[in-house]
């Protein structure tokens, strides 16, 4: 799944209270070894839409081939900066909050995205280089546009006005009732999570918020 502001329609992930250390301890998936869930869609995997190719996962042994649905829509804003191009940018100034700006050059798309990072980290802003995207932001902050002059411009002032979406900050699927074995695992680590997980008798120890 792309994560470009055309597909905005993305959710971002809400950790739903399935919070436990994998073998990567930067992406938390299971609260415990063991989970008790009362519905068979209560189980909510903490993989933000834009990011869930890059995950497998595995009911009882087997690749889980059934609806993944994306919950938790959090609303973001983004600036699609395909017309600058990739290379230096001059930035006039970027409003982030009140007293906080940025403005200067910039060597690339990336080098801006990583200062509006250390600028704004309460934003979880991201990046795809595939469509110079950048898009996150705090629900509570207006974002104005990005105005910039850059090399492949030419001298001309370019304004990029932010674009509102929505990214999905978690992802749901369905177990039949019983007793099952999951395991989801990062492609490009082989990192992996697994938990057991029973569906549907008795009360459940932790799936919504």
């Amino acid at each position: 799944m792309k994560s470009s502001i055309t597909l905005l329609c993305l959710l971002s992930i809400l950790l739903n209270g399935l919070i436990a250390q994998t073998s990567d301890p930067d992406q938390p998936i299971f609260s415990a070894d063991f989970l008790q869930i009362e519905q068979s869609d209560d189980l909510v995997l903490p993989i933000p839409a834009d990011e869930i190719m890059g995950y497998s996962i595995f009911v009882n042994e087997e690749l889980y081939r059934n609806e993944i649905q994306p919950v938790m829509p959090r609303a973001i804003v983004g600036y699609s900066l395909g017309e600058a191009g990739t290379g230096t940018f001059f930035v006039h100034r970027f409003v982030i909050s009140e007293g906080v700006s940025i403005s200067g050059k910039f060597d690339s798309p990336r080098a801006f995205y990583q200062e509006l990072l250390r600028q704004d980290p309460a934003g979880e802003w991201r990046y795809d280089p595939a469509t110079l995207t950048i898009y996150g932001g705090q629900q509570d902050t207006a974002y104005g546009s990005l105005e910039l002059t850059s090399a492949d411009s030419e001298g001309k002032t370019l304004a990029f006005a932010p674009r509102k979406g929505s990214l999905a900050m978690a992802m749901r699927i369905k177990l039949p009732t019983g007793e099952h074995k999951v395991d989801v695992v990062r492609k490009a680590t082989a990192y992996k999570a697994s938990a057991r997980v029973r569906v549907g008798q008795g009360q459940p120890v932790s799936s919504k918020l």
